[in-house]
């Protein structure tokens, strides 16, 4: 099982959940932006992504994921959100990193998607994590719990290898 994934040509590493054999990478079967990495899980409906972005003019940890989630709702509202689903927010900010969850709640079942933003000043970058994990029908707060402490660690093992992708 390798470990680290090597992200953007080798420029950067993470720690995959459950390990980077689990995924497949999803530019080897649709097109990806390029600054965009995209891992589907092989046995669920898991995905990761992992998205370069320059950075908001927000200094605000909170106020800087608020700005970049506005996109990332519009497309959820016309894509996963019905009209009559209960949308929470929560927000936690650990070692100067803001992990946000969002939880979608429908008559059916719990959707959470799991956010962090991850700010490199110095190459005026905001990096936002995505982790969608597979779906349930009844989840805790215990497995709510687990799934950050989770997505916290593979956030954590994230690394800037090589600083010439900035130029």
């Amino acid at each position: 099982m390798s470990l680290k994934q090597q992200l953007y040509g080798g420029h950067f590493t993470i720690e995959l959940i459950n390990g980077s054999d689990n995924y497949v990478d999803a530019s080897t079967i649709r097109e990806v932006p390029d600054n965009q990495e995209v891992f589907v899980g092989k046995h669920d409906d898991t995905s990761i992504l992992i998205d370069l972005l320059e950075k908001v003019p927000e200094s605000d940890l909170i106020k800087a994921m608020e700005y970049h989630l506005e996109d990332i709702m519009y497309d959820l509202k016309k894509s996963i959100i019905k009209q009559n689903d209960q949308v929470l927010h929560n927000d936690t900010i650990r070692d100067n990193i803001i992990y946000h969850r969002l939880s979608i709640l429908t008559e059916d079942e719990c959707r959470d998607m799991y956010f962090a933003l991850i700010r490199l000043d110095e190459f005026e970058t905001d990096i936002i994590i995505t982790y969608n994990p597979p779906s349930t029908h009844n989840a805790d707060a215990n497995e709510h719990e687990r799934d950050l402490k989770t997505f916290v660690s593979m956030v954590k093992s994230f690394t800037l290898v090589d600083k010439s992708i900035f130029g």
